[in-house]
């Protein structure tokens, strides 16, 4: 998948365009089975992509509100 490629390289210019693009398709982009399999694969991204779509900025920590399916929050 073209984001998880543009975060591997820090490409963050792509994964901004990547992260755009999720959200103005969203309901097609994350039903597809490459997106649903990025919250186990990689759920810091996931959890980027999250708060990008929230609206959200992270914590002070670094860490954001949002976790994969079935992660635990660590605190």
């Amino acid at each position: 998948m073209m984001l998880q490629t543009a975060n591997v390289h820090s490409c963050e210019e792509l994964k901004k365009a990547c992260f755009e693009y999720i959200k103005a398709n969203a309901i097609k982009a994350l039903m597809s089975p490459d997106m649903i399999g990025l919250a186990t694969e990689d759920p810091d991204l996931w959890a980027e992509l999250g708060t990008f779509l929230n609206g959200k900025r992270p914590r002070a920590d670094g860490s954001t509100a949002m976790t994969a399916p079935g992660a635990k929050a660590m605190v």
